[in-house]
């Protein structure tokens, strides 16, 4: 692996990459919404969401004629443990380990993934360690733990199972933004997401079918609109954005971004479901677009 040279990353990309985090952080609050209509279940929300981007993927590259040829069957095999690692264990475990521990203690966990996309791009030798950008994750995990209220993180044996799969979910995450960077300098950032939710698909539709059938049957209006938003805002757009950045960032800067997920998830939580934003979000946020600001800076000299 080649240690990037330049650490230049334009307007653009961090438009990108907030707007990322904006789509993903609506995921909560429409799955939620989804939820409280009591027709379906995670799994067969996995489904829909992969099956979903899968089709609109392919339906743009199709109709635009922007197929491109797989240049080796290595390829193939790589774009296959992308869609492991990026959509299928990524997903399942998330929602697995919701079920075994609290939401907090899943907001606190999940901000792991800054920490283990940086540990793994010096390890691999994708990146030179800068000071500026660790000090800007470790401010802006301070600020995320404060917007996700890391005090009441419990750690008691009881959550054991569920902590360790949050963690297990964001380790798979952080694998998939450093091992597919080096696929989205031979692909253009569709064809990379267009294959791995196509494989993506493949896993998580057998476990999610059954369950995504049965409700489906009753929804209503509001439901498709919400399941609608979720597939095409949180997944499509959001999955797209990030490889689009991710070609053109270090991955531990696009994993850095993360940290907003819970401000923006917030934000939304109180617009739309009524939910309390209290002072320390604020300064959390605050304390998180410093330490991005800090982690995007340029090395000096």
């Amino acid at each position: 692996m080649s240690v990037l040279r330049s650490e230049a990353v334009g307007p653009r990309v961090h438009l990108a990459l907030l707007s990322v985090q904006l789509m993903f952080g609506s995921l909560p609050v429409a799955g939620k919404l989804l939820y409280s209509f009591g027709h379906l279940e995670p799994l067969g929300l996995v489904a829909a969401r992969t099956a979903g981007a899968a089709a609109a993927f392919w339906l743009v590259i199709l109709i635009g004629g922007r197929r491109e040829p797989i240049r080796r069957p290595a390829h193939m095999a790589r774009f296959l443990v992308y869609a492991l690692l990026g959509v299928a264990i990524n997903q399942v475990l998330f929602l697995l380990g919701l079920d075994y521990t609290t939401a907090v203690n899943a907001s606190v966990l999940i901000t792991t993934i800054p920490i283990f996309t940086a540990a793994l791009v010096l390890l691999l030798g994708q990146e030179i360690a800068r000071l500026h950008r660790v000090l800007g994750i470790v401010i802006a995990l301070a600020g995320a733990g404060a917007v996700c209220g890391i005090d009441r993180l419990d750690l008691s044996s009881r959550l054991l199972a569920g902590n360790l799969m949050i963690v297990a979910n964001a380790l798979s995450y952080s694998l998939f933004l450093v091992l597919s960077r080096s696929m989205l300098s031979l692909y253009t950032p569709l064809t990379v997401t267009a294959w791995v939710f196509l494989f993506g698909a493949l896993f998580t539709v057998p476990v999610g079918a059954l369950p995504l059938a049965e409700a489906v049957g009753r929804f209503g209006l509001a439901e498709w609109a919400l399941l609608a938003w979720i597939v095409g805002v949180p997944t499509v757009g959001a999955y797209f954005l990030n490889s689009w950045s991710l070609k053109r960032a270090p991955a531990s800067l696009v994993a850095v971004y993360v940290y907003l997920q819970p401000v923006t998830a917030a934000i939304l939580a109180a617009a739309l479901l009524g939910e309390i934003i209290d002072a320390k979000v604020g300064a959390g946020a605050v304390t998180i677009f410093a330490g991005i600001y800090l982690a995007a800076g340029r090395r000096r000299g």
